[in-house]
């Protein structure tokens, strides 16, 4: 939306898994992301259980990608500002997308449709 853009960064890529990191309406989140057929898919969003290697291997990531993930993901947050990192905070819980590219109704910021925030 005009009013409300989209910011996303950073986002880190490991072979065919991918994390990035969104910011709208001061609100903000982690998108897990995966490379189906040729095409960059959000599997789910989430706010700091993305940061966990053990987390993401639960999904399905091989072990030493989901550690590769989860410490490039560290490193390049480390590079921006604190409060926008505060913001990929306010996402609470997990929403999965399915493959259409829908997720199941949930309430949270009425703007951004994406989960729970703080």
């Amino acid at each position: 939306r005009q009013e409300a853009p989209l910011s996303v960064a950073p986002v880190v890529v490991v072979g065919d898994h991918a994390i990035a990191g969104w910011v709208q309406d001061k609100l903000g989140g982690r998108a897990l992301m995966r490379k189906v057929r040729g095409a960059w898919t959000i599997h789910l969003c989430s706010g700091d259980p993305l940061k966990n290697a053990d987390m993401l291997a639960s999904t399905g990531i091989p072990v030493d990608v989901a550690r590769t993930l989860a410490d490039r993901l560290a490193l390049a947050e480390r590079a921006i500002p604190a409060a926008t990192v505060a913001l990929f905070s306010t996402f609470e819980g997990l929403v999965h997308i399915g493959a259409d590219g829908q997720h199941p109704p949930v309430h949270g910021h009425p703007s951004v449709h994406h989960g729970h925030h703080k």
